[in-house]
């Protein structure tokens, strides 16, 4: 992973995260 900027870095792994967790939700419950 590479920073640049902060805010956007942080932003990008909330969206990451939040996309994963969705992804691990999404396969148990299939």
């Amino acid at each position: 992973m590479k920073r640049k900027s902060g805010k956007r870095s942080w932003k990008l792994l909330y969206l990451e995260i939040s996309f994963s967790w969705f992804k691990v939700v999404f396969l148990m419950k299939r």
